[in-house]
């Protein structure tokens, strides 16, 4: 019986990207990230968040980002105030960690898959200003 491949855990390879957004983004929207390479896998194992103009915490007008590979989330980040783990107020150019999934297998993206970050509005928050993702992990 032949065997497959097997992936060499010995020799992740780091990965980063970056996705920027413009300003005044006011309803919902969906941004296009990346393509994961054919027959690999990307574990994120970090996601920063930085905004161009702060965004102040509210209970009922609040944004919500999320990296997703199809709609499962792999790291998130709300302005709705009252969160755990706290979360909140977006500080101009203040980047932030987004919390990442707390199940491990949901960090791993399969090859093919495509990841998306989500903004959804929630309210009536203000436009959002330009803001800036980077999702950072291994590719094995």
């Amino acid at each position: 019986m032949a065997q497959g491949r097997r992936k060499d855990l010995t020799r992740a390879e780091p990965r980063s990207f970056s996705i920027d957004s413009a300003s005044g983004i006011a309803a919902t929207t969906t941004v296009w990230a990346w393509k994961v390479a054919a027959q690999r896998t990307f574990k994120l194992e970090r996601c920063v968040l930085n905004v161009g103009t702060t965004i102040t915490a509210d209970a009922s007008n609040f944004w919500t980002f999320a990296l997703k590979d199809g709609s499962t989330t792999l790291a998130s980040w709300t302005t709705q105030t009252a969160q755990t783990p706290a979360q909140g107020t977006l500080t101009a150019n203040t980047p932030v960690e987004m919390i990442l999934n707390s199940t491990d297998a949901n960090l791993a993206a399969a090859g093919g898959d495509t990841l998306t970050l989500v903004a959804t509005k929630t309210g009536t928050p203000s436009a959002l200003p330009t803001f800036n993702v980077h999702p950072e992990g291994q590719m094995y």
